[in-house]
C-alpha cells in the first residue's frame, strides 16, 4: 500500500490522469530496488521458508508497484496530491534544526544499545516454539509426568552399513566409548547382550586361554569328587565336553526366536535400500544439550557412527541460521549501500537514507533482549520485512528534502508508518506468544524508524544542504 499512497498523495493533479512528478519517480524506483535487493539476498538463504517468503515479496512488490503507477494516477485524477492532508502533523526545515545535538544524542544511544543487545540474542529453531497446548493439554502432560515421570528426550547413536558384522562392531565402539567416557547411565544398547565379531572373538580368545591348561585338572578334580559323592566317575562327563567344545560366535538371529526378541529388535533393524540391504545397530542414551560437545569427541573417536538428537540438531539450526543471518545482513548492507551510492552519490545522503533502517535494528534488537533474548524464525522474517519498509521512508523523506521541502512526502511517509503500526498492532493483542511477540517486534522495529526518518533524516541532511549540494 506503500506505493499508493506515495503517487496519491505526491501526485500533481490533473483534468483526466494525475501526473507523477520525476522526483517522486526517482524516490519510487529507488524505494522499490532496495528493497527488492534485499529479498533478492534472502534467496541465498538455507532456510526454504526464507527463500519462499523472499519469492512472494518480490512478486508481490513488484505487481504492487506496476498497479499503484498505473492506476492510482488514472483513478486520484483531480484529486490527487490534495491539500486537504495539510492538518497532519509533520516537521518542517525550521523545527528540523532545533535540537539537533539533543536528536543526534538520543539516536546514539539507541544505536549504541542495540549494537550491545546483539551479542546476547540467539535463535531458537525448535519448532516446538510455535505450539500453544491447551490448557487441558497442558494438564494431562502434567498428570502424565506426575505418574510415570518426566520423559526426557532419547538420542540415537545409530551404526549403519551393508555388513552386518561391521555395524555390530561399530555399535560394540561406541559402547566401549561410553563406557570409557561413564557415560553409561541410562543408556540402552546391544552391546551386553550381543557384542560385535570383534570381541566375540577376544572373548573366545581368552576363554580358551582360560581353560587351555585347566581342562584336564578339572576332569580329574570332578571325577574324584563324582566318586565320593556317590555317583560313577563319568557322571559329569557331557559337562567336561561342553567346555572343550569350540565356541561359536552368535549374531541377532540366534536371539530373536527366544525372550530378547523385543529388545532386539527395538535396535537393531534391516532395511532396504536402492543398493540393497542396510543393517542399522542403535545405541540410545538421554538427551541433553550438555552432550553436544561429547557427540562431535564421539563421531571422531567412532567412524561409522551417526547422531540423530534433537537438542545437538536445534543447537546446530541456531549456529547455522545465525550464521545465515550474519552472512546475508553483511551482502544486503553493501548491496544497498552501493544502491544509495550511486543514487545520492554522496556520503551524508546516504547516511540520511540509512538512519531509520538502524534505528529499527536497534530498537528491535533491545526489544528482542528486554523480552528474553530469543529469535525465532518468524523474527527473522519480519525483520526482513522492517528492513524494507525503513529504507523507504528514509528515501523517501530524503528525496523531498534535498528538492525543496516537500511538506506532502512527511505525510505520505507517516499516513504509511501509522498504517503498518496499526496492522500489526492488532497482532500485539494475540494470545499465541509468536504471533504476539512478532506484532511488538516490528512495532518496535517502525515505531523507531517513523520517528527518526522524520526528525533525524532532516538533521543529518541539513549540512549538506547548506553547502548547496543538491542530491
Amino acid at each position: 500500500v506503500d506505493f499508493a499512497v506515495h503517487i496519491y498523495v505526491g501526485c500533481e493533479p490533473g483534468p483526466g490522469r494525475a501526473k507523477i512528478p520525476p522526483r517522486l519517480r526517482r524516490s519510487l524506483l529507488m524505494a522499490f530496488v532496495t528493497t527488492i535487493s534485499v529479498f533478492v539476498v534472502l534467496l541465498l538463504s538455507k532456510v526454504v521458508a526464507h527463500r519462499q517468503m523472499a519469492l512472494l515479496a518480490i512478486f508481490g512488490l513488484s505487481w504492487s508497484l506496476v498497479l499503484a503507477w498505473q492506476l492510482v494516477p488514472s483513478l486520484a485524477g483531480r484529486f490527487a496530491g490534495s491539500e486537504k492532508w495539510g492538518w497532519l502533523p509533520v516537521v518542517d526545515k525550521s523545527s528540523g534544526r532545533r535540537w539537533r545535538f539533543l536528536k543526534l544524542l538520543v539516536w546514539f544511544a539507541l544505536l549504541a544499545g542495540g549494537l550491545g543487545a546483539w551479542p546476547f540474542l540467539h535463535y531458537n529453531g525448535d519448532l516446538r516454539a510455535f505450539d500453544v497446548p491447551s490448557a487441558s493439554v497442558s494438564a494431562d502432560e502434567e498428570h502424565f509426568a506426575a505418574t510415570w515421570g518426566q520423559a526426557d528426550e532419547q538420542a540415537f547413536i545409530v551404526a549403519s552399513g551393508s555388513d552386518q558384522g561391521e555395524v555390530l562392531d561399530t555399535n560394540e565402539a561406541v559402547y566401549e566409548f561410553l563406557k570409557g567416557a561413564d557415560r553409561l547411565t541410562g543408556v540402552q544398547s546391544l552391546s551386553p547382550v550381543l557384542p560385535g565379531p570383534q570381541r566375540q572373538e577376544k572373548n573366545i580368545a581368552a576363554w580358551q586361554t582360560f581353560w587351555a591348561g585347566k581342562i584336564v585338572e578339572l576332569d580329574r578334580d570332578i571325577q574324584k569328587a563324582a566318586v565320593e559323592t556317590g555317583f560313577t566317575a563319568q557322571a559329569f562327563r557331557p559337562f567336561i565336553e561342553r567346555l572343550e567344545m569350540q565356541p561359536r560366535k552368535i549374531g541377532p538371529e540366534n536371539l530373536l526366536t527366544g525372550p530378547l526378541r523385543p529388545f532386539i529388535t527395538s535396535l537393531f533393524r534391516q532395511v532396504d535400500d536402492r543398493s540393497g540391504k542396510i543393517f542399522l545397530a542403535a545405541t540410545m542414551l538421554p538427551d541433553e544439550p550438555t552432550t553436544s560437545s561429547f557427540f562431535d569427541e564421539l563421531i571422531k573417536a567412532v567412524p561409522g557412527a551417526a547422531v540423530l538428537s534433537n537438542s545437538r540438531w536445534r543447537q546446530e539450526v541456531e549456529t547455522e541460521i545465525k550464521s545465515d543471518i550474519v552472512r546475508l545482513s553483511m551482502i544486503a548492507a553493501v548491496l544497498v549501500l552501493f544502491i544509495c551510492a550511486v543514487f545520492f552519490r554522496q556520503v551524508r545522503p546516504v547516511l540520511a537514507v540509512l538512519a531509520p533502517v538502524l534505528s529499527a535494528l536497534s530498537a528491535m534488537a533491545l526489544f528482542s533482549l528486554l523480552t528474553g533474548g530469543e529469535l525465532n524464525l518468524m523474527h527473522v522474517l519480519m525483520g526482513i520485512m522492517v528492513i524494507g519498509l525503513s529504507v523507504d521512508y528514509g528515501i523517501f523523506i530524503a528525496g523531498a528534502y534535498l528538492k525543496g521541502f516537500d511538506r506532502k512526502t512527511f505525510t505520505a511517509v507517516s499516513i504509511c508508518a501509522v498504517s503498518t503500526l496499526t496492522g500489526f498492532g492488532v497482532l500485539g493483542f494475540a494470545e499465541h506468544p509468536v504471533l504476539h511477540a512478532l506484532g511488538v517486534t516490528v512495532l518496535a522495529g517502525i515505531g523507531a524508524a517513523w520517528p527518526t526518518a522524520l526528525l533525524l533524516t532532516p538533521v543529518i541532511l541539513d549540512h549538506h544542504i547548506g553547502k548547496g549540494v543538491e542530491g
